[in-house]
């Protein structure tokens, strides 16, 4: 299957997952859970349906979710791959921010947006927070780096964390956005 088919494919998948979640609160005495809102939203965010995302918002408000952890990191994902940058920090501040997760998805909206110095300003106060960065705010965070010309020494930064590299495309995208020599760290 080419790439396009893939987007293609994921398009009518996210498409469709908003369809039956719509078809879903139709029905009556259907309330959604966790696993709906968890679900759907991402959905959302891939096809940029912010609306939509804000009115499942409501929803998880309706039925008190909108605090846990899984349900606030998709809103603020969903938030800041819209560009709705307010809100997902608004967001970020009201769940518990205790796994990388939540930490991820506003440090990666953040730069994407190309608000870097504010999303390298969250790496740190991930870091004082006490939380553990993992493969994902690593890409994120070197993502935001390259722009700045701001070197780190990764090797240190990597041991120090002892992260996994655990896909190909992550070392290839800390080598080639973070202008790091491929002799400056293993993989194993």
């Amino acid at each position: 299957m080419e790439f396009f088919d893939l987007w293609l494919l994921s398009e009518w998948v996210s498409n469709e997952a908003t369809e039956i979640y719509e078809a879903m609160e139709k029905c009556e005495g259907m309330t959604p859970n966790l696993g709906t809102l968890v679900s759907v939203l991402p959905a959302c965010s891939h096809v940029g349906a912010l609306r939509k995302g804000m009115t499942i918002h409501g929803r998880a408000i309706q039925v008190g979710l909108e605090l846990d952890v899984f349900v606030g990191t998709c809103l603020t994902d969903m938030c800041a791959k819209c560009g709705r940058l307010e809100e997902a920090m608004f967001l970020i501040d009201q769940v518990p921010r205790r796994s990388s997760c939540p930490w991820n998805a506003i440090i990666a909206g953040l730069g994407v947006h190309g608000h870097r110095e504010k999303a390298l300003r969250l790496f740190e106060e991930m870091q004082q927070e006490g939380v553990r960065p993992d493969s994902v705010t690593f890409i994120s965070i070197t993502l935001c780096l390259q722009p700045l010309r701001i070197s780190l020494s990764w090797s240190q930064v990597l041991s120090t964390y002892e992260v996994e590299i655990w896909h190909g495309a992550t070392s290839e995208t800390l080598v080639l956005h973070g202008g790091l020599a491929r002799s400056s760290w293993t993989l194993e």
